[in-house]
């Protein structure tokens, strides 16, 4: 279930591949126990909302990129249960798409975002 917020902030992440972008973030933890899925929208800087098949909703902002030129950056995330952390995510295919991860309650959380059409 933590893994669950890891993965709404790299719902986020994919948000910076466009300016006002919308993607789709997807993501399970590593038991592959809690899927969760939802939506970013931003560019260099923005926001997600993410909700779990386990009922978890998750919120939070990507607005310290550390360096688009170099294809990664960070986000903060939030969660209704009261977890909260940072993740990590790559930006890949020209902006479009990419991966994340996090460390949530001792287990990696994993997702992929991805620009709607």
């Amino acid at each position: 279930m933590k893994y669950l917020a890891v993965l709404a902030a790299a719902a986020f992440a994919l948000a910076l591949a466009g300016c006002n972008s919308k993607f789709e973030v997807t993501g399970t933890n590593a038991s592959g126990t809690e899927t969760f899925k939802g939506n970013a929208l931003g560019f260099q800087a923005g926001k997600f909302n993410i909700k779990s098949n386990k009922g978890r909703k998750c919120n939070g902002r990507f607005d310290s990129v550390n360096d688009l030129a170099e294809g990664y950056g960070k986000g903060n995330f939030k969660c209704t249960d009261g977890n909260a952390g940072t993740f990590w995510f790559t930006i890949e295919r020209n902006y479009q798409s990419g991966h994340g991860v996090a460390n949530i309650g001792g287990e990696k959380f994993k997702f992929t975002y991805g620009k709607q059409s």
